[in-house]
């Protein structure tokens, strides 16, 4: 028995299974986790390898090397890239997305552990991690109140981190800016060398000082003891009060040659929070926790919070969680107002509330039942899976159309109920079974799409195929089963404005009736016009139409970083960055945040070599319905204004995207050559090229910046060994004078400070200062730092750039104002027009490389698709003829999609050629529906032209109707109106352009081609009769 017939036959059945369904949906809907993009690892392993001392060559030699040797052979390696720096090395390993990264992360360790019997024995053990995007923060806190900065971060610290670490999904709270604790014992040099004491004598008196030793125990009677001596410092003035040593049988304090500040340490980052200083907290989340839920979580604390530490307010200044609900929500209009606008279609052509609505029950029960999939497959509710949701509306009614349309021109010939729903769904059940295969195939190729375009898209594959299923499911059950109980099933209203609407209906039947006369009757200029058109299409498409990665977002947030000349101190660093953020508080009014961090606090921003010159400014914008410009207007006039009024640094924007491992508008140029002067020279030539290309901004390169400016201090080795001293016992002086040294650690109140040894700053801020320093020898002689070493001024070594083992500079840029592949072509044609030295070569890298090879491999996946589409065709039709005709809609759809891309000024994107694949199995559907009724008009003995008049004028309505349902319900989607639409503009507008054609094609060229391959049929047939 058909699906019909079982629905029709047993009704509590279906309609209990289909309550259970929803019910399931709603319950699944309600865990289902919210979030930005799908779940998708940053597929990066770093390796850090410290070795005090060595140069980068050095360091690429014995550490980098060995490392990249092993790392080189793990499985599903992409690329391995490198950077050797003094003292350190950092070497990435990339793998193809998707791949496991726990086990990834094992088998690196498994090959360092292998390379570490090759490194030195001095270096320390390698550091193994995989990148996790809970590495970055989810929020920030500004923590202020009429309190010092000291007491800030302190209260930051001992009171609101522990509160926040407590929240569920909370993994770290880290506090940024203010001032940290510390004590200091500044050295008077002139009172220390008189006194003939040496800086590691101090250090010793105050760490000998400050012990606590546990001494055993001892037994008394019944009870036994525990002996623990307390040596610790209470207080400050103890550590004043220490005794160094003994002169003539009189002590020396360390007061007497120093003095001990409870002060705070030297500052080497600067936070402000719209340009007041301030104390930040910024959140992780915990690993598998759900940005949404932890933010609200935190937001729901924090009044509490405020209220049990008196005398603070808490300002959130950014949360990733505000871009993701904005986009979702805006997600959720678009998906009504789809449905709305479907409504609207099915009553115009129904003209029937009863018919309208066993239409449109398709689309809830499609939708909910789909979230129940979705948490069966661990899917969260991002703008990808639910775009695929809001593109899908309009095609989840198409099935029920077709039926219900089919099963009321059965009850207009005066069969029952029963009869006709099931005759009438069974009639075109393998028609629209086959429309909906061949909608579903066309996703199946882009879960094997390699690269970060086959995971982005993994969600919108498995919620479009589900609920596809799930409407076709509908439609030939749910849909017929309402039909057979329904008496007036399609009976039209024939007064006032539905007769109205009926009549129109009627006189655009009609006119395309004398205009597919016209078209049959001219069928060789028709077919002239068409192929014109369609070559003209391709031109535009390839070469008006420009080629980008992925639509830049309108997060509300944009992200610059300032940098001044390599070695410019911290307070110069400052002036340029106050002086940014008066004339972004004056050009921006929009911003209602900005957040800047100078310097380098530690951390990651070691690895990537910041330090005092430079730092970054982060705008957080009113929201964009507050605004008239978006943030790549405020951007581009940001840029034209501060490299104008900055001329003693380099601002560079980046793509807030960029952080989660995405740059939809940037592109790298990666030159490779091993001599590092020349290769250096080589990347400023290319630098210079690419800055001339129209449309490159932000344009930085790896080997662009000098060393540190620095001191290098050169032993005399002969008169170091005369004075019986080593390099070791100098070096550490020298370091503890001027940089300091951890001497100790002084507790209060459950806390431990840092107690530093160091200079004075009177006696260590000028380079002759060095030069006096005193050093006391082991004969009891004080000599000058002057008379031991020799001094001479350098640029620190460059940071040594490698990928796949070779050598390279990178040189990154964005394209702004063009798309990015004609950015990119134009490059690459400047770039092969330079004479590169010889075994110097250069390829393109970046998210142009990511581009090229995602619009690669989503071509094969067009390829694929098609063939797969044929092949469900030429199944149901059993013929080979047939499916070609209905197959030419798919080419001559293009002719739409090339012209509305070319008129909106949309590129073809990653966005866009999913949206053609997509279009692949749609555009097909209404070509299947009229040649399958075709052909039955040709079994029953009517002629060709006769069939194909009559199939079309019968047929025009639901194709008019499918068409109009989808294009209707993805306007919202191709306006790009509110946040997120970015992402979705390209792929609506691809689909609506290929079914306004494609609608076209079926109902006007498709008879014309159907007619040529019948009448050669038939005189085939003809001549063989005759044999």
């Amino acid at each position: 028995m058909s699906l019909p017939g079982l629905s029709v036959k047993r009704p509590i059945t279906f309609f209990m299974l289909f309550i259970a369904l929803v019910a399931i949906g709603i319950v699944a809907f309600i865990g289902l986790k919210i979030d930005l993009l799908p779940k998708m690892e940053l597929p990066v392993v770093a390796v850090i390898t410290r070795y005090e001392g060595a140069s980068p060559e050095d360091i690429e030699t014995l550490i980098t090397k060995p490392i990249e040797e092993e790392v080189a052979t793990v499985e599903n390696l992409d690329t391995l890239t490198s950077r050797s720096m003094e003292g350190l090395s950092l070497v990435m390993a990339k793998f193809a997305w998707g791949t496991n990264m726990d086990v990834a992360e094992r088998h690196v360790r498994e090959k360092v552990d292998l390379a570490k019997s090759m490194l030195p024995d001095e270096a320390e053990e390698p550091l193994i991690f995989k990148f996790d995007p809970t590495l970055m923060p989810i929020m920030g806190i500004a923590v202020s109140g009429e309190k010092s900065l000291a007491d800030l971060r302190k209260i930051a610290e001992d009171d609101i981190e522990p509160r926040l670490e407590r929240i569920e999904g909370v993994a770290a709270a880290d506090t940024m800016g203010g001032e940290e604790r510390e004590i200091q014992v500044q050295v008077d040099r002139e009172r220390l060398t008189s006194r003939g004491i040496t800086l590691g004598q101090l250090m010793e008196a105050i760490r000998r000082e400050n012990v606590v030793v546990p001494a055993g125990t001892i037994e008394e009677g019944k009870t036994e003891y525990t002996l623990r001596t307390l040596g610790e410092y209470s207080s400050i003035d103890q550590i004043a009060n220490t005794v160094v040593t003994y002169r003539n049988g009189a002590p020396i304090y360390v007061r007497d040659v120093a003095d001990v500040v409870d002060g705070t340490k030297e500052q080497h980052q600067i936070t402000r929070v719209n340009g007041k200083p301030a104390v930040v907290i910024n959140i992780r989340r915990a690993s598998g926790a759900n940005t949404v839920e932890v933010t609200d979580r935190i937001l729901s604390r924090l009044k509490d919070i405020e209220k049990s530490v008196k005398g603070i307010k808490l300002s959130v200044i950014f949360q990733e969680a505000k871009s993701i609900k904005e986009s979702m929500a805006n997600l959720y209009n678009t998906i009504i107002l789809a449905v709305v606008l479907c409504g609207i279609v099915l009553f115009f052509f129904l003209r029937s509330f009863k018919s309208s609505l066993v239409v449109m029950i398709s689309i809830p029960t499609s939708i909910i039942t789909t979230f129940a999939v979705m948490r069966l497959f661990d899917v969260t509710m991002n703008i990808i899976s639910m775009g695929g949701l809001a593109l899908g509306v309009g095609l989840f009614v198409d099935n029920s159309i077709v039926v219900l349309e089919s099963i009321f021109r059965h009850r207009e010939r005066g069969e029952p109920a029963d009869q006709g729903a099931v005759i009438g769904s069974s009639e075109v059940a393998t028609a629209i079974t086959a429309s909906t295969l061949t909608t579903i195939c066309v996703f199946f190729p882009i879960l094997f799409v390699p690269g970060i375009a086959g995971q982005l898209f993994r969600d919108l594959v498995l919620t479009v195929v589900f609920s596809l299923l799930i409407s076709l499911f509908v439609a030939l059950s749910l849909v017929s089963l309402i039909s057979s109980r329904m008496k007036h099933l399609g009976e039209f209203q024939n007064k006032g404005f539905a007769a109205s609407i009926g009549n129109f209906i009627e006189k655009i039947i009609h006119i395309y009736g004398r205009l597919l006369n016209w078209f049959l009757n001219h069928r060789k200029f028709v077919l002239m016009v068409v192929g014109g058109l369609f070559i003209v299409s391709v031109v535009v498409l390839l070469k008006f139409v420009g080629m980008s990665f992925l639509p830049e977002m309108d997060t509300g947030s944009i992200y610059l970083t300032i940098k001044r000349e390599v070695g410019t101190r911290l307070s110069e660093t400052d002036k340029t960055f106050r002086k940014a953020e008066q004339i972004i508080r004056k050009n921006v009014p929009e911003a209602k945040m900005i957040y800047t961090n100078v310097g380098s606090g530690g951390g990651l921003a070691v690895l990537i070599g910041e330090g005092s010159h430079a730092g970054s400014i982060r705008l957080e914008l009113v929201d964009r319905s507050k605004r008239k410009r978006s943030t790549m207007q405020i951007e581009n006039q940001l840029r034209r204004i501060l490299t104008r009024s900055l001329p003693e640094a380099k601002v560079r924007f980046t793509s807030p995207m960029s952080v989660g491992g995405l740059d939809p508008t940037g592109a790298d140029i990666e030159i490779y050559g091993y001599d590092l002067a020349e290769l250096q020279k080589v990347s400023h030539q290319v630098e210079e090229e690419i800055k001339k290309v129209p449309g490159t901004m932000d344009v930085s390169n790896s080997l662009g910046e000098e060393g540190h400016p620095q001191l290098n201090l050169h032993y005399k080795r002969d008169k170091l060994y005369d004075l019986g001293l080593s390099t070791f016992y100098v070096s550490q002086l020298i370091k503890t004078a001027i940089q300091g040294s951890f001497a100790s650690r002084y507790k209060e109140k459950g806390r431990e400070y840092d107690i530093t040894v160091r200079l004075k700053k009177k006696d260590r801020s000028k380079i002759e200062d060095i030069k006096k320093l005193n050093i006391l020898t082991p004969k009891g002689v004080n000599i000058k730092l002057q008379d031991i070493v020799d001094i001479d001024y350098t640029r620190a070594p460059l940071t040594i750039y490698r990928k796949n083992q070779h050598r390279m500079a990178d040189i990154s840029f964005r394209a702004i104002g063009r798309p990015l592949g004609d950015v990119v072509s134009d490059v690459e044609d400047r770039i092969s027009r330079i004479d590169f030295p010889p075994n110097f070569y250069w390829a393109t890298g970046g998210s142009g490389e990511d581009m090229r090879k995602s619009m690669r491999w989503l071509g094969y996946a067009l390829i694929v698709a098609m063939f797969l589409v044929y092949m469900v065709m030429a199944s149901e039709f059993e013929s080979l003829r047939d499916p070609f005709i209905v197959f030419l809609t798919i080419p001559l759809s293009l002719i739409g999609v090339a012209w509305i891309l070319f008129i909106t000024g949309t590129t073809l994107s990653v966005i866009s050629m999913i949206g053609i694949i997509m279009l692949v199995g749609i555009v097909v559907n209404n070509s299947i529906v009229l040649i399958d009724y075709t052909n039955l008009l040709r079994q029953r003995g009517k002629k060709i032209f006769e069939a194909v008049r009559e199939a079309g004028k019968i047929r025009f309505r639901p194709v008019l109707m499918t068409a109009s349902t989808t294009i209707l319900a993805m306007i919202p989607l191709a306006l790009e109106i509110g946040p997120g639409s970015e992402n979705w503009a390209p792929m609506a507008r691809s689909v609506i352009g290929g079914l306004l054609a494609g609608t076209f094609v079926t109902l006007l060229i498709i008879p014309v081609i159907y007619t040529l391959f019948e009448e050669r049929k038939e005189k085939k047939k003809a001549r063989l009769d005759k044999v």
